[in-house]
């Protein structure tokens, strides 16, 4: 995983701190009465930076806004990479430089807790390590 101290003229609307982050993420589109039970991945993106509460997702298609995901994200703790689940929603795609791929913008969900608390711990870790 690639990390560094991020910043752009649009960060100023952002309500937390984002770092770049450059690794791969299994997703899967969560639809219908029994979205709960999705458990694989249906398809891969790369994660491009990230924040306590969002992603941005490089993927080779777009996604509806509104549409709940659920991703999957290698986290690596005291030497021990795990796959973290975490659901969201997605904010806005848009076409990115790259012909026939898209920046996603995804808001995580606060549920689960437990989830929500590893991926904050791992990412206030990755903003001491990157200043």
């Amino acid at each position: 995983m690639k990390f560094s101290a991020h910043s752009q003229a649009n960060d100023n609307r952002r309500a937390q701190r984002r770092i770049k982050l450059i690794t791969n993420v299994d997703l899967a589109q969560l639809r219908g009465p029994f979205r709960f039970l999705v458990r694989r991945p249906q398809f891969q993106g790369e994660l491009q930076d990230a924040s306590i509460g969002g992603v941005q997702l490089l993927l080779d298609r777009s996604l509806p806004v509104r549409l709940d995901i659920r991703l999957w994200i290698q986290v690596s703790k005291q030497g021990v990479t795990t796959p973290l689940m975490l659901d969201g929603i997605v904010r806005w795609s848009l076409p990115a430089k790259r012909p026939g791929t898209f920046m996603v913008g995804i808001q995580l969900h606060t549920k689960p807790h437990q989830a929500m608390q590893s991926w904050a711990e791992t990412m206030i870790e990755e903003m001491r390590f990157a200043e």
